[in-house]
């Protein structure tokens, strides 16, 4: 293969990849047109938005609520560790 021959062969090429690039282009535009007009709502799942900007996906839990208050109930004997009359081990914490 000559000189001329390659770079004809190469600007052929070239040429070919010129058109595909431009069809690529063209659709690659049609899709965002597409994507606007679907109007495509942005979370933290498909854009660099952070999970704290999520506005209008909260989830919801799953339990039922109590009627109860929360902590402590009333009238419910809690249970208390009693200090011991003769230890085992006695540690001295005083720095001398």
């Amino acid at each position: 293969m000559t000189d001329q021959e390659y770079i004809r062969q190469l600007e052929s090429t070239i040429s070919l990849q010129a058109g595909q690039i431009l069809l690529l282009e063209k659709k690659a535009e049609q899709l965002l047109l597409l994507l606007q007009k679907q109007g495509i709502k942005k979370d933290s799942h498909n854009s660099h938005l952070a999970p704290s900007k999520d506005l209008f996906s909260k989830k919801r839990s799953l339990r039922e609520p109590s009627t109860r208050k929360s902590g402590g109930q009333a009238g419910h004997q809690g249970h208390t560790l009693e200090m011991s009359v003769r230890p085992d081990v006695t540690i001295d914490l005083k720095s001398t």
